[in-house]
């Protein structure tokens, strides 16, 4: 059976879903994030406006100490034509009591959702430095060879060079560590969430975590921080 006209509709909710503001505050891990409640609200009044339904059931769960672990099939269907959609999503939630089913819950159809109709919320790791640089290397190298061409309208930057007569300008060290604590701190974030880590679990795994990357565990040199960050970048993509 087509599904082209379910297509059009979902195709619709993502357009007048948009951005969503993040109105939740994590007072331990100092960020705001896009909450539930919020998503919720926002597809209450868009599906039924486009005459779809969704319905949601667990139908796989396992449970290793602390931490749940679900499958979420989730059906959106057109309440017109009867043509519906079903796509499965993983959940993980942490809890010492008996609400570890329900965060995994909430979670796997709060990220489903912003998947499915591509919900902005500025999470992304935007600044990779690793391919930042890369990126940069690759320019001059593209310069270089423009200008080999013969292409003389290429702008090129040109280090000043040191001839002895004053200092060449140096960065600030302490300028370039704190943005990598920065850089370091925000991707960890990131994958604790990911990971449905409560406070506590999320600093005795970043502790663990940090020393298998640095010896001692504890990042001291710019080295130390970049190799950290980059780190983090790996196991974000690999989680």
């Amino acid at each position: 059976m087509s599904r082209s006209k379910l297509y059009q509709k979902l195709s619709k909710v993502t357009s007048e879903l948009g951005r969503i503001p993040k109105n939740g505050w994590n007072a331990f891990h100092k960020y705001k994030y896009v909450q539930e409640s919020d998503i919720k609200e926002a597809l209450q009044s868009a599906l039924p406006k486009n005459n779809l339904a969704l319905i949601a059931n667990i139908t796989d769960t396992r449970h290793e100490g602390h931490m749940t672990y679900i499958i979420l099939e989730v059906t959106i269907a057109d309440t017109e034509t009867g043509e519906e959609i079903t796509t499965n999503w993983h959940g993980v939630g942490m809890d010492k009591g008996d609400k570890g089913i329900y965060k995994a819950y909430t979670g796997a159809l709060k990220y489903w959702a912003m998947t499915t109709f591509l919900i902005a919320t500025g999470d992304d790791p935007e600044a990779d430095i690793s391919t930042d640089r890369l990126a940069g290397n690759s320019r001059n190298s593209a310069v270089t060879e423009n200008q080999a061409k013969g292409d003389t309208n290429t702008q090129v930057s040109v280090p000043e060079l040191n001839t002895g007569d004053s200092k060449p300008s140096q960065p600030k060290p302490g300028i370039r560590v704190g943005e990598l604590k920065d850089e370091c701190t925000r991707l960890w974030d990131l994958y604790a969430k990911s990971q449905g880590y409560d406070e506590e679990l999320s600093m005795e795994k970043k502790s663990e975590f940090a020393k298998t990357v640095i010896s001692g565990g504890k990042p001291q040199t710019e080295d130390d921080w970049e190799h950290m960050v980059n780190s983090l970048q790996k196991k974000i993509k690999t989680a």
